[in-house]
């Protein structure tokens, strides 16, 4: 899993990639079906790792955050590069 995130403030870019790998549990077809999500992920072979698929989960390599959607400490760290402000403590 790819995620690129860009923060723009004062006109300048900032921007990162983070990447995961997801390593999953051998599964039957019917655990297969009975854990993809509904909708557009779902075209894809997608899944969710918080709901069922997150049973089958052995590892993540990389931000578990980025798994489930966004990579929130290459938000922070880009966030803290543009200077806005949080509300928390100074790194």
């Amino acid at each position: 899993m790819v995620t690129g995130v860009c923060v723009v403030s004062g006109g300048v870019a900032r921007s990162g990639v983070e990447r995961s790998l997801v390593q999953f549990a051998p599964m039957s077809e019917a655990e297969i079906a009975g854990t993809r999500p509904r909708g557009a992920a779902r075209q894809g072979g997608g899944y969710h790792v918080d709901g069922k698929g997150a049973l089958f989960i052995e590892t993540v390599e990389g931000s578990p955050s980025n798994v489930a959607g966004l990579p929130v400490r290459l938000l922070l760290r880009l966030v803290r590069e543009a200077g806005l402000d949080l509300g928390l403590p100074p790194a």
